[in-house]
Order: C-alpha cells, then structure tokens, then sequence
C-alpha cells in the first residue's frame, strides 16, 4: 500500500548498490565531509546545471541578430 504524502518531512530516502555506496563514501572521505552534505551539494549543483540548460536559450550570433530584427 503506498505511504500518504508527508508535507513537512525534508527526508529523501535512497536505495543504492553496496558498490555505489562505497564509491560515494570513498568520495565523502576524501571531500572531508558527510554524506548528506556532499550527496546534498552534488544534486543541488547538477539540478542547478538541469534547470539552466532547459530554461536558457543560446542563440548563434546570426540568430540573435534576427531576434533582434523582429524585434
């Protein structure tokens, strides 16, 4: 049965490879860091990289002019 939304709980549960684990504690050792804190900033940077990447758009230089033109 499917557990009800909780609103006010900021826990993220995770299920992960005992492989993957120890990848990403070998990285958490080395960052000299927790795992929260370094699973926290990595997603946070490449959800930034995702966000940027759909909502900007790079024109050539051609097409910027154009933009420009209808404009």
């Amino acid at each position: 049965m499917p557990r009800a939304a909780i609103n006010d709980n900021s826990r993220v549960a995770l299920r992960i490879r005992t492989a993957d684990k120890a990848l990403i504690m070998r990285a958490v050792a080395l960052a000299q860091t927790d795992m929260t804190d370094f699973i926290l900033r990595t997603a946070l940077r490449e959800a930034q990289l995702v966000i940027e990447e759909h909502e900007r758009v790079i024109l050539s230089q051609r097409d910027s002019r154009r933009v420009l033109d209808l404009l």
